[in-house]
């Protein structure tokens, strides 16, 4: 019988390492739109209990707007979105 010696991985390895299989433009996307969200509540959305949560999203989609005041496109709300719900996972 063949047996293969297997490191034993930490958690924080482990991210390390999906974080590094990540396409540099999807990083700068997640930051970007997670810096958006931040900037509205005042505080990182790992604070905001879950209970308040579906609640601040709600609110923050109706009310986010770019840097110049206009309303952002139907499809990058969506997008950003799709962000947020990727990090709360």
């Amino acid at each position: 019988m063949f047996l293969t010696k297997v490191k034993m991985l930490t958690d924080e390895e482990i991210s390390d390492f999906i974080d590094g299989q990540k396409a540099k433009n999807t990083v700068n996307k997640t930051k970007s739109d997670v810096g958006i969200f931040i900037r509205s509540k005042s505080r990182n959305l790992e604070e905001i209990p879950h209970a308040r949560l579906n609640s601040s999203l709600k609110s923050f989609y109706y009310r986010v707007r770019k840097r110049n005041g206009d309303e952002y496109e139907p499809e990058t709300l969506m997008s950003i979105n799709n962000t947020v719900d990727k990090k709360i996972v």
